[in-house]
């Protein structure tokens, strides 16, 4: 049986879109063979798949996404006798590649794979050896160069309004600070109080593998006569967004805890409780830009579960953006994780 052993220009185990993967293979034959063609491919492509068990009869939703395809015939066909064969590859990588992930149902891809496809001395029968090494890719997200249209106009108008007053000018909106608001009341007589206001807020809306994410939670209580138990949680989380094509068209979210802190507070009346946290960002994986079947997007999440005469839960979602770094390489964090079909 023929080998073949693949040989890169550079000794690395990641590859950049915009970069050129280059070097060579070699494929050794031990006998005399008779080739139709010799082809070295290149491809990226995506898949989606999995079973829904919670229907009445069990159903495969699937999808597959093309991102790129290339192709090079390095021999046209022939009698190869015993021998070691050398063949170059040179390819651009697309800037419109995603990621490299895998995940349980889904993942995103990149072979090199060198094709023999045999011919027997009848030329009837026809026989296909593929030879595959997987490769890494990361698609670079510069979020100094993010643009305005990935901040929510609502926010963008907030941060406008304050900055203004400052005299202080905006040179990216993703590099200020990022506030999401909720309100409880309690209105139920004869046990009425409140409201409690809840605020979470982040130094930035984008940070890079390495980076601090800063942020702080505030807990307003504006009733005169009631103090509350509050029970907060905090996570960074990590959403992957996967989308079938067949039979229909259906998405289903994985989200991974990749970090969480606690907190049990009691807020005493007409008092604002104030908590200053952080979490470190990992070495993570960019989040997707465009649309494709597998996507990730990373939030910070707030759940308040406040104690009264009943239990009223707050949540509040901020959308963080994660960008590429240049001196750390991307890993997948499978810790804790929470599904959902829709």
């Amino acid at each position: 049986m023929p080998t073949c052993e693949f040989t890169f220009d550079r000794d690395t185990a990641v590859y950049v879109c915009g970069e050129k993967l280059s070097g060579s293979l070699a494929v050794a034959f031990t006998k005399e063979r008779l080739l139709e063609d010799i082809r070295i491919d290149f491809s990226g492509k995506a898949t989606v798949s999995w079973v829904d068990t919670m229907a009445r009869f069990p159903k495969l939703y699937s999808a597959e996404e093309t991102y790129m395809e290339m192709e090079t015939v390095v021999f046209q066909g022939g009698l190869l006798k015993p021998n070691t064969y050398n063949y170059r590859f040179n390819y651009l990588i697309p800037d419109i590649c995603p990621t490299t992930c895998t995940t349980d149902i889904g993942r995103i891809y990149y072979e090199l794979s060198l094709i023999l496809s045999f011919l027997d001395k009848t030329h009837d029968k026809k026989e296909t050896r593929k030879f595959t090494h997987e490769i890494l890719v990361v698609q670079v997200f510069n979020i100094d160069k993010v643009p305005n249209a990935l901040v929510s106009y609502k926010v963008l108008v907030q941060l406008t309004e304050i900055y203004s007053k400052t005299m202080v000018p905006i040179q990216n909106p993703m590099q200020l600070p990022v506030i999401r608001n909720d309100e409880i009341f309690f209105c139920c007589w004869p046990c009425s109080a409140g409201p409690i206001s809840i605020h979470l807020k982040t130094a930035s809306g984008a940070y890079i593998p390495g980076n601090t994410i800063n942020f702080s939670i505030e807990v307003n209580n504006m009733s005169k006569r009631c103090e509350f138990r509050t029970h907060i949680t905090a996570s960074f989380m990590q959403v992957y967004k996967f989308t079938t094509q067949v039979p229909r068209r259906r998405t289903r979210y994985i989200s991974y805890i990749l970090n969480s802190v606690e907190h049990r507070i009691i807020v005493k009346t007409d008092d604002i409780a104030s908590l200053d946290e952080k979490f470190v960002v990992p070495p993570l994986p960019p989040s997707t830009q465009g649309t494709h079947i597998i996507s990730i997007k990373y939030e910070l999440r707030l759940e308040t579960r406040i104690s009264y005469i009943t239990q009223t839960t707050s949540d509040l979602t901020l959308p963080i953006l994660i960008g590429t770094s240049a001196d750390i390489t991307p890993e997948h964090t499978n810790t804790l994780r929470k599904s959902r079909r829709l």
